[in-house]
């Protein structure tokens, strides 16, 4: 005789927080995250630039900090396009920690950026490339668009020509 299982009668309840509670986010996890996702294969593809990144933030000052170091000879259109799919990212996960936050999409950044202000210090070789600070509830200055699906499609079309 083998043991039966029911399946339960209600679905999970996702909980969230309410307005007034505090921002908490894991800055510890933001960070392993994006680093397991640009060591991820289809990132390296387009990515094989990066020599370091580090993601830490500070729930009390709400502020996040990017640091990416890229190769000596990467153009500056392809370190920002990186940023910008970065930012996007960061975003993401923020959401996943916090539903509070919205999601980002094609033509905005999600609402992350509404409640922390965004530094990010890219250094190209041993010379800093920008060291930046967006405050919270400031215009992101990159492309929402630009994300990793996008420019996939743009080196598809560049190869295939």
């Amino acid at each position: 005789c083998s043991p039966t299982y029911e399946e339960p009668t209600e679905s999970p309840i996702q909980e969230t927080k309410s307005a007034a509670e505090p921002y908490s986010l894991d800055f510890v996890q933001i960070n392993n995250n994006i680093i397991d996702t640009y060591s991820a294969e289809d990132h390296l593809e387009i990515y094989p630039f990066i020599s370091d990144l580090e993601i830490d933030g500070d729930n009390d000052t709400k502020t996040i900090t990017l640091n990416l170091s890229v190769s000596e000879n990467t153009t500056d259109e392809a370190i920002l396009a990186l940023l910008s799919d970065m930012t996007i990212q960061i975003s993401d996960e923020a959401h996943m920690q916090d539903f509070r936050f919205t999601n980002p999409s094609s033509t905005d950044f999600g609402s992350f950026y509404t409640v922390y202000n965004y530094h990010y210090v890219i250094k190209r070789g041993e010379d800093i490339f920008l060291d930046e600070t967006i405050n919270a509830g400031d215009s992101v200055p990159f492309d929402p668009s630009l994300d990793i699906d996008s420019l996939r499609e743009k080196l598809d079309e560049t190869t295939s020509n």
